[in-house]
């Protein structure tokens, strides 16, 4: 779902009534959460079994490549493109060459994912450069959203979705947003702050950001927000 600008339409404490249940909130986030943490561990599956399989392609073009080009040297034979049998002739090292060249691209592709903004060169028009470093990086990047996707999941402790669920609703309360100075006054662990700020985020229910005023927590899903709160009406 696409997340909605804070700043437009009704809030969703406007809708909701307050649960009564202290304990029923919190339920619902952490059962939020676990719903999150599927999707990303099927993502990195999949992401997983797509990098396998680019690898093992790209792995059977080289070494057909490689062992034409070894067979076409020894011979010098055109007709020996039709019958390329002899793999003997690139000896057993072949795969220990492939996995090497395999972790150096992905060495280089980390380089480039940190120094090099892709995008700027379609932007600068060098279309040739910017369509080569593309396909150089695909099999990289499907293989960096594995660890991308399993680095999403994560989960809430019941102390720790007890004092998320009262900073949603304090921003709820705030009109859709609050100065992140007033967050002390939520959550005074520097420990469970970190995790309930990072938490929130990556499960997209608040976002931060900065305007003329200062630094804001925004209630960035209220969707979310809202049908969590009705269904943990539903569970008293």
């Amino acid at each position: 779902m696409i997340p909605r600008d804070p700043d437009d339409g009704a809030f969703a404490g406007a809708a909701v009534e307050a649960v009564a249940d202290a304990d029923a909130a919190p339920r619902a986030l952490r059962r939020y959460f676990a719903q999150h943490n599927r999707q990303a561990f099927l993502l990195a599956m999949f992401s997983l079994v797509a990098s396998a399989l680019l690898w093992a392609l790209t792995y059977g073009l080289i070494y057909w490549f490689t062992l034409v080009v070894a067979t076409l040297s020894r011979s010098f034979n055109p007709e020996t493109l039709l019958q390329v049998t002899n793999p003997e002739l690139l000896g057993d090292k072949f795969p220990w060459w492939f996995a090497g060249g395999a972790v150096a691209t992905l060495g280089v592709a980390a380089v480039v994912r940190r120094k090099v903004r892709i995008a700027r060169l379609r932007e600068a028009r060098h279309y040739l450069l910017w369509v080569i470093v593309e396909l150089f990086m695909m099999i990289p990047n499907v293989t960096f959203s594995v660890w991308g996707n399993l680095s999403a999941i994560t989960r809430l402790r019941r102390r720790e979705a007890a004092d998320a669920w009262r900073l949603l609703e304090r921003i709820d309360r705030e009109g859709g947003r609050m100065n992140v100075a007033s967050l002390r006054q939520e959550i005074d662990d520097e420990r469970i702050l970190r995790r309930v700020m990072f938490g929130l985020q990556l499960v997209g229910l608040i976002s931060l950001r900065e305007n003329q005023e200062g630094w804001f927590l925004y209630l960035q899903n209220r969707d979310a927000f809202a049908a969590l709160a009705t269904r943990a009406q539903g569970e008293q």
